[in-house]
C-alpha cells in the first residue's frame, strides 16, 4: 500500500512539474522545450532568392546591442539552426550578423562592453602577398603605397528583436535575414604584349574607388582604397585576374589602371559606351580589355561567380 501511494506522489509531482515548466521529456528524447526566445537566420542572394542551406553561409556571428545601442556581447552561431536569445524579458535588442567572418581576411572588430553600435567597423586587411617572378630585367611591380587584400564571401544583415512576453507560449521565434555584403570582379585583356610592343609578363591591375571599412549598419565609411593583382597569361594567350572579392563601390564608379612593372600603362573608368564600372554588392563585374580592337572596353554584370564567357575573344 505504501509503495502505492509513493508512486501516485511521484506521478503528482511530475504532472505538476510539467505543468509549471511545460515540459515532459519523452522516452529517448532529451529535448524538452523551456519558455524562450530563439532566432533563424536565413540567407539571401542579390535578387533576394533565398539561398539557405546551400553552403554559401558556413557560420554567423551575432553582435548583439541594447535598446541603447550598446554592446552586450556575440553569440556564433548558424544559419537555419535555433540561436537561443537569453537576455531578460522585454529586453530589445539590436542584432548585428556577419556570416563568412572567421577567417582572417578582414579585421571584426573586438568589441568591450557598452562600445556604441556607431564605432564597430569591419576593416579590410591589408595585402601581405608577393609580387609574381617577373623576368630579368625588367621593371619591378608598381609602388602604389599599401594595398588591400580581398575579404571574404562576407554576408551582412541587421534587425530590432523585442523580447516581449511568451503570454503562456513555450518559446516564440525570430528571424533575421543575411545578404552578401561584397563585391567581386574578374579582368581578362587581349592582345597586352603586343599592344605594349614587349615580351615580358610583368602585368598587374590597381582597382581603385572603394572604402577601406563597412560599419555595423551596412554602411561604406573609412579612407578609401585598392586592390593590387597580377596578371597572369592563360593558355588562350589572354592576360587575368581571376575572381577576386572586393568591398562595393556603391554609386562610386571604380578606376582600373594598368601597369607594366612599376610603370602605368593604360587607365579605364568606362566602357567604349562610356557606362561606368561600379561593384554592386552580391554580384560579379566582368571587364573585357580587347588591345586587338583599339583597346575596345566592354563589360557585364553578373550573378554571383557566373563568369561570362560569352564575349567574342
Amino acid at each position: 500500500m505504501n509503495k502505492h501511494i509513493s508512486t501516485i506522489f511521484y506521478l503528482a509531482l511530475l504532472l505538476a512539474s510539467a505543468v509549471l515548466t511545460g515540459c515532459i521529456k519523452e522516452k529517448g528524447s532529451d529535448y524538452c522545450p523551456t519558455a524562450a526566445h530563439y532566432l533563424i537566420v536565413r540567407s539571401f542572394d542579390a535578387d533576394n532568392k533565398e539561398i539557405t542551406g546551400t553552403g554559401a553561409v558556413r557560420e554567423v556571428v551575432l553582435y548583439v546591442f541594447d535598446n541603447n545601442g550598446a554592446y552586450t556581447g556575440k553569440i556564433i552561431g548558424a544559419e537555419n539552426a535555433r540561436i537561443p536569445l537569453d537576455y531578460p524579458e522585454g529586453s530589445q535588442l539590436t542584432l548585428v550578423g556577419w556570416a563568412n567572418s572567421q577567417n582572417g581576411k578582414q579585421i571584426m572588430p573586438q568589441l568591450a562592453q557598452g562600445t556604441p553600435i556607431d564605432q564597430a567597423l569591419v576593416t579590410l586587411t591589408e595585402n601581405s602577398s608577393q609580387p609574381a617572378v617577373v623576368p630579368a630585367g625588367s621593371k619591378a611591380s608598381p609602388q602604389i603605397g599599401s594595398s588591400s587584400a580581398s575579404p571574404d564571401d562576407l554576408f551582412w544583415g541587421t534587425g530590432v528583436v523585442s523580447l516581449n512576453s511568451l503570454e503562456g507560449q513555450t518559446e516564440v521565434g525570430h528571424e533575421l535575414n543575411i545578404k552578401r555584403k561584397v563585391a567581386s570582379i574578374s579582368v581578362v585583356i587581349k592582345g597586352l604584349q603586343e599592344w605594349a610592343g614587349t615580351s615580358d609578363t610583368d602585368f598587374s591591375i590597381v582597382i581603385n574607388g572603394t572604402r577601406k571599412s563597412i560599419d555595423f549598419r551596412g554602411n561604406k565609411v573609412g579612407n578609401p582604397t585598392l586592390y593590387l593583382h597580377q596578371l597572369l597569361k592563360n593558355e588562350n594567350g589572354l592576360f587575368v585576374t581571376g575572381i577576386f572579392n572586393t568591398f562595393p563601390s556603391a554609386d562610386t564608379r571604380i578606376t582600373i589602371d594598368i601597369y607594366k612593372g612599376s610603370e602605368k600603362i593604360y587607365t579605364v573608368t568606362t566602357d567604349g559606351e562610356n557606362k561606368p564600372f561600379v561593384l554592386d554588392e552580391g554580384r560579379l563585374l566582368n571587364v573585357f580589355i580587347d588591345f586587338t580592337r583599339n583597346a575596345a572596353v566592354t563589360f557585364t554584370v553578373t550573378e554571383w561567380g557566373k563568369v561570362d564567357i560569352n564575349q567574342d575573344f
